[in-house]
């Protein structure tokens, strides 16, 4: 998917999730089984994943051994754990602020396969928005931060000719 915002090349420092978070699957899956996941079918699997680990034998392994945590996570889960790892574990180590925009990009993933919205499109919708809450007020808002990073593009552009004379 290739992209022309203005975002492109930025280190987000926070932890955020990303598109390509819930679209990392096995190299085995069809291309066409990538493009929007199976919404209930992920829900109904991460919710049953949150639940367990909540139990206080499992919480205790994951504080005292956390590589026998995955271990333990990938057998009894081995259907998720393999198609979702980097989305599962960012949900079990993470912050409320996180799980508020994991609940925005599954409710994404519902316009796109309910009402035939652009996957594309709202990928770019969903990096906005992330933007808004992590990038932009670290920086003054969206029109400064648009403003630094013209800037900075025009200043290596000039050291390049700069170094070429």
């Amino acid at each position: 998917m290739e992209s022309n915002s203005i975002l492109d090349g930025v280190k987000i420092e926070k932890q955020v999730f990303t598109g390509d978070d819930l679209l990392q699957m096995n190299n085995s899956i069809p291309d066409e089984e990538m493009a929007v996941p199976d919404i209930d079918h992920l829900t109904s699997g991460l919710v049953a994943i949150m639940e367990y680990v909540e139990r206080d034998d499992i919480y205790e392994l994951k504080n005292l051994n956390p590589i026998a945590f995955e271990e333990h996570l990938a057998e009894k889960f081995p259907e998720h754990f393999d198609r979702y790892y980097s989305t599962i574990m960012t949900l079990i180590n993470t912050k409320a602020d996180n799980i508020n925009n994991f609940i925005h990009m599954i409710n994404t993933f519902k316009e796109v396969r309910d009402k035939g919205k652009n996957i594309d499109l709202e990928y770019e919708n969903y990096k906005e928005h992330l933007a808004e809450q992590f990038i932009y007020p670290d920086h003054g808002g969206k029109e400064e931060f648009e403003n630094k990073m013209k800037n900075s593009q025009n200043e290596k552009k000039h050291k390049k000719k700069k170094h070429k004379k």
